[in-house]
């Protein structure tokens, strides 16, 4: 039986186990590294520098790789990730190809300037973005306002044509999907056509800008929506999704803009455009509000609304913009609120007010301050405004030279069709790149510390690599430990910096056998982890009494177990008997390990009860007990 139990032990790669009880601490020294190799890419800030605002050496500029090596040493900072703690599955990070950003495009580079734009701004060369959000019609960066049906009283929409877009709109969105077919396109109005609505407060003719959409032309205007996702879908862009509304509380007389409020659109959503575009067949998404954070309860009441009316299938989740004081929390909010919905930002601009050129980092704090806070709030994406503006800030229906900037600016000197392959590449270009370039689609964020003078946020690729995009906003430098399992790697990062960290491999972790002080025996997953934990083992015959200690970036301790590789978790609430089925961390997989008299003690999140061996070890491990004793200690020891 030895020579067999050693056998079963040495195929797994253990060694002679150490217990830890009462005279030793639960958490024993750290084995040595893997050793994996970690790309580094930097951005750091240089106010002197009036094109980018950013070091002319580190421009999302890659550095030296650096390697995985014993979680040894101190730093200034340690940041762990959690690559098995998913929250958000991510869509994408990027801009919209507006009127003005298409028609620069288009006509103001040549062939081959414009396919290294394309290439830089889409591609893997690039920062890949993968999403473009499009307004539906004329949004304020325009040449002038239109929609797709200006027929007065079209009801039937026979008039209704996407053709205005087909000169430059359509190409530069194709053009850029086919340097990322993986892109999602969202779509969004600025105003429904004129005739459809009220005359705005104070005037007494129907207009684009202003005015709300009256009641007797929901459906029109369903049918309008309606009839743009075929029409895009033809010529090659699905629309992924849609909101109904661009900023619907504000009207403005300067552009295109309908208000909505949120009984308008609760009715317009749940009796209107979901079962139109059901009907239809369309699986375009349908997202709430699509304006300021302060405003949260507005998408809150619409979906709160539509559950209640038992039409919650038709709302996916609500949309975000930063224009106001909020500080991107409220996105939270809603996400606590309705964890069966989604979150989206969906519109950034940055201009004078916020990416300053006045001689200080304010623009580079106030992007990586917002980047990295709108992705650990929940959101699935980080859209920017204008993909390209001129340097005038146009073309546009505001005046010239007015407050906003593009992503890049396309030299526009005479407004003709002749190219002038003039481009400058702006902050927001590198900035967001930190993401896009590296964070794909159908990645999701997972868990990691965070400091308010050193900010952090991971993720995790569908191909198993991981991203770390960390910001020092300090003046000076500082270093970091970047820790992931039993391994970490240390680097100073400049003041006023932002690296991505990004590597592949699996994390290693501490295995650890548990046994029980109600009975002394090992704990087991019984049954390849079909069945719940119990202690009732005499000695540890293999993987069923084996599990992985991984240690998380709160504080707290998951077990994973090697019989089936699954985390155990406490389900139920910890109504239920411990049990490794879980492939992921929540709440319930995690615990609190303190050393207790004789040993430690295991505390469930899920219910914040200690894990008990019930009916002296005869029972599973449950989570149940208030207090503890000796069925409520256990011995863990480290068999690496």
């Amino acid at each position: 039986m030895i020579v067999n139990m050693r056998r079963r032990m040495a195929m797994l790669g253990v060694s002679l186990s150490l217990v830890v009880g009462a005279s030793s601490t639960p958490y024993l020294p750290k084995a040595s590294a893997a050793g994996e190799a970690v790309e580094v890419w930097m951005s750091t800030s240089d106010p002197g520098q009036t094109d980018s605002g950013l070091s002319t050496s580190s421009r999302l500029s890659r550095k030296a790789d650096v390697a995985f090596g014993a979680d040894s040493g101190t730093a200034n900072y340690s940041i762990r990730v959690d690559e098995d703690v998913t929250r958000q599955q991510m869509d994408g990070f990027g801009v919209s190809m507006t009127d003005a950003s298409a028609w620069l495009m288009n006509y103001k580079l040549d062939a081959s300037k414009r396919a290294e734009v394309m290439e830089k701004l889409f591609g893997p060369s690039g920062i890949g973005m993968s999403i473009m959000r499009q307004p539906i019609g004329a949004s304020d960066f325009n040449w002038e306002a239109y929609t797709y049906d200006d027929t007065w009283n079209d009801t039937s929409l026979n008039s209704f044509s996407i053709s205005r877009d087909s000169a430059y709109i359509i190409p530069m969105v194709k053009q850029a999907i086919a340097k990322n077919p993986s892109m999602k396109v969202f779509a969004t109005t600025w105003s429904a056509p004129a005739w459809m609505k009220d005359a705005p407060s104070g005037s007494t003719s129907q207009t684009l800008n202003g005015g709300k959409l009256k009641a007797e032309h929901y459906q029109t205007f369903a049918n309008y929506l309606k009839k743009y996702i075929q029409a895009y879908t033809a010529q090659g862009i699905p629309i992924y999704a849609i909101t109904p509304q661009n900023e619907p509380k504000y009207e403005t007389s300067s552009y295109p803009s309908m208000g909505m409020n949120e009984q308008d659109q609760i009715g317009f959503i749940g009796d209107y455009l979901g079962p139109t575009l059901q009907s239809a067949g369309l699986a375009t998404k349908i997202i709430a509000f699509d304006h300021n954070y302060l405003d949260w309860n507005y998408p809150n009441t619409v979906i709160t609304s539509l559950k209640n009316a038992g039409k919650g299938n038709y709302v996916a989740g609500g949309a975000f913009h930063h224009y106001d004081s909020g500080d991107g929390s409220q996105m939270t909010s809603l996400h606590n609120a309705h964890p069966d919905k989604d979150v989206w930002f969906t519109e950034g601009g940055f201009g004078t007010w916020n990416d300053p050129q006045n001689g200080t980092h304010s623009g580079f704090d106030n992007m990586m301050n917002e980047f990295i806070t709108i992705t650990r709030n929940w959101s699935k994406s980080i859209v920017l405004w204008n993909a390209a503006l001129d340097q005038k800030s146009g073309p546009t229906l505001l005046a010239a030279g007015n407050s906003n900037r593009g992503m890049i600016t396309i030299q526009n000197s005479d407004n003709s069709h002749t190219p002038e392959n003039g481009v400058t590449y702006h902050k927001q270009y590198y900035l967001l790149g930190h993401f896009s370039k590296f964070v794909v689609p159908g990645a999701y964020r997972v868990e990691s510390n965070t400091f308010s003078d050193m900010k952090s946020v991971a993720f995790k690729n569908p191909d198993g690599s991981k991203v770390a995009v960390v910001y020092n906003p300090q003046t000076a430098s500082k270093s970091v430990k970047l820790q992931w399992g039993k391994q970490a790697i240390t680097y100073t990062i400049p003041a006023k910096s932002v690296i991505t960290f990004k590597w592949n491999g699996t994390p290693t972790w501490d295995k650890v056998s548990i046994k029980a002080n109600a009975n002394n025996l090992f704990v087991t997953a019984e049954n390849g982890g079909k069945s719940a934990l119990i202690a009732n083992r005499t000695t540890i015959g293999g993987a069923w009494e084996l599990f992985n200690r991984v240690e998380l970036s709160n504080g707290r301790t998951a077990f994973k177990a090697l019989a089936n590789n699954k985390y155990v978790t406490a389900e139920n609430g910890g109504a239920n008997p411990l049990i490794a089925r879980s492939s992921s961390i929540g709440t319930w997989e995690m615990f609190q390990v303190s050393s207790v008299s004789g040993g430690v003690s295991i505390r469930a999140d899920a219910n914040n009860n200690y894990v008990s061996a019930d009916n002296t070890g005869a029972s599973p491990l449950i989570a149940n007990k208030t207090a503890v004793g000796t069925w409520e200690t256990f011995q863990l020891a480290v068999t690496n």
